[in-house]
């Protein structure tokens, strides 16, 4: 029995040795079956990577073209109104492209001589050029409203120019009718551009809040008067 028994020791630890092997091997084979798996992931990731940066790009440069686009709309128009309020001294003008401010006579405009009015014709000019610009792409959510106070305050020594600008702002509101509105709080309007623009008045029997009654200029106690106090 001894020899036979021997055998059959033999042959179990054989079989266990091979057994453990196998799982071995099975243990390795899985691993290898997990790289090819995260081998796929990584290139389906990649292949999305690749695909979203891509995206991006087109995104980028269809952004790119649409900003060139508005700013040579905004230049074009820029100019114009320049040339159509006549402001003088202006040689060169166009719409910096990134920050997006006039540049007058290659220096930006707040250097540009305030004798005039001028600056007043710039901004007006520059305003008017950016309304007039995104009202009629009508792609854009820029506010189609436009508040001007008092112009004629600083252009009082050029009224050709002030003539020039309240054109301009007719030629801008008749363009584009019922897209936007256009407010001037002024104290009066040229005479020749006066029928076209609705005029509202206001004075003391005509309040500008119509249901706030005014006491009239001797009955009312200003801030400077409260400083005195």
């Amino acid at each position: 029995m001894t020899p036979r028994l021997q055998a059959f020791t033999d042959a179990y630890t054989t079989l266990a040795n091979a057994r453990a092997r196998q799982r071995e091997l099975e243990q390795v084979l899985r691993q290898w079956d997990r790289v090819d798996d995260i081998t796929n992931a990584e290139d389906r990731l990649t292949a999305e990577r690749d695909s979203i940066r891509a995206e991006i790009a087109r995104h980028e440069d269809a952004l790119e073209q649409r900003r060139r686009g508005i700013i040579d709309d905004l230049n074009a128009q820029f100019n114009r109104a320049l040339r159509s309020i006549g402001v003088p001294a202006i040689k060169t003008a166009y719409i910096h492209p990134t920050n997006y401010l006039p540049i007058l006579n290659g220096e930006p405009y707040t250097k540009i001589s305030r004798g005039g009015g001028i600056i007043t014709a710039v901004q007006i000019a520059y305003w008017t050029s950016i309304l007039y610009v995104v009202v009629s792409r009508g792609d854009t959510y820029y506010p189609s409203f436009l508040l001007i106070d008092s112009p004629r305050m600083a252009l009082n020594s050029n009224p050709g120019i002030a003539l020039a600008l309240y054109r301009r702002l007719h030629d801008l509101a008749t363009a584009l009718p019922g897209k936007m509105q256009l407010i001037v709080a002024d104290n009066e309007l040229p005479a020749e551009v006066e029928r076209d623009f609705a005029e509202f008045d206001f004075d003391y029997e005509h309040p500008t809040v119509a249901t706030v009654n005014h006491p009239g200029p001797n009955a009312v106690q200003t801030l400077g008067q409260d400083a005195a106090e």
